[in-house]
């Protein structure tokens, strides 16, 4: 996030947005950690660029 200079919401919202659409799955692991797993690596490539966030 701070690599990306966007604030912590947006890239929240963001990120919902391409779970939504399958691009990527959140698991919580043991300790609480969120993590987001990638299913479609090209299809998050095209979404990146659409956020602007590459």
């Amino acid at each position: 996030m701070m690599r990306l200079d966007i604030p912590l919401h947006e890239l929240k919202a963001k990120l919902d947005d391409l779970q939504k659409e399958g691009i990527v799955g959140i698991e919580v692991s043991q300790t609480g950690e969120i993590l987001y797993t990638v299913s479609n690596s090209i299809s998050l490539e095209d979404r990146l660029y659409t956020y602007k966030l590459m």
